[in-house]
């Protein structure tokens, strides 16, 4: 075969394209119609192709998520460290109102 083409091979555009780009292999008789089976075949290929390229795509995602999320966690402690480092919070009975202690409203606050 000396010009591959989609409509040598009796497959769309978008079939053909994915089919050159994962490398599936087209060995067919020039004139020769596609069977069931084949046809079959290939639309497997095809769709394993595309969720591999899913996959891919998700697994990318996954990873920069991860990593955000990592950074978040670092920069979250470091904020609170820093928070608890000027804002020394101490804790004195002495100041506590009895009064509040007594209100459902203390709740609130």
């Amino acid at each position: 075969m000396r010009n591959l083409t989609h409509e040598s091979l009796s497959l769309s555009e978008e079939d053909f394209s994915r089919c050159m780009r994962k490398g599936l292999l087209l060995i067919r008789r020039p004139g020769e119609p596609l069977s069931e089976n084949e046809k079959l075949l290939m639309d497997n290929g095809i769709r394993l192709a595309d969720l591999e390229d899913s996959l891919n795509d998700l697994n990318t995602k996954l990873e920069s998520a991860e990593l955000d999320m990592k950074r978040f966690h670092e920069y979250f402690h470091h904020e609170i460290k820093q928070i608890r480092t000027n804002i020394p919070l101490n804790v004195r009975i002495d100041d506590l109102d009895s009064r509040h202690l007594e209100n459902p409203h203390i709740l609130l606050l």
